[in-house]
């Protein structure tokens, strides 16, 4: 386990995204919370992760595609950097938006970072 709580659940659920035959359920399950199932998609309130107070599960079939984590504090990016190496940095195409950190695959998975004035408050994982 590393120094910070966030960094390492970030890692464990990019390791379980990344197994061969992973179920948007088996995500669920991971994520414990409070699930509400939208159809494609399911909004986990307070899940079961350090630092994280909401995730998202988009689901491709019954395989997850990608999930989004709302953190509850800013995460700096230099934690990101140390676990999954040097990101690209995409601009937004609009005045205000923050930029996005893409992380070079994790395995199967790819792990974008929307940083803010104040640090990453958001974190998508993606798979494929």
């Amino acid at each position: 386990m590393g120094i910070d709580p966030v960094i390492d659940a970030l890692r464990d659920l990019v390791a379980a995204l990344a197994a061969d035959g992973v179920s948007a359920d088996d995500v669920l399950a991971r994520l414990g919370g409070e699930s509400q199932d939208m159809g494609p998609n399911v909004i986990v309130e307070r899940p079961a992760l350090d630092g994280v107070t909401q995730a998202n599960v988009v689901r491709a079939g019954d395989a997850p595609a990608h999930i989004t984590l709302e953190l509850a504090a800013p995460l700096a990016p230099d934690g990101l950097r140390a676990a999954f190496g040097e990101p690209r940095r995409v601009h937004p195409d609009h005045r205000g938006r923050p930029v996005e950190l893409v992380f070079p695959h994790a395995g199967d998975v790819t792990v974008i970072a929307a940083e803010g004035r104040d640090g990453i408050r958001r974190v998508t994982l993606r798979r494929g």
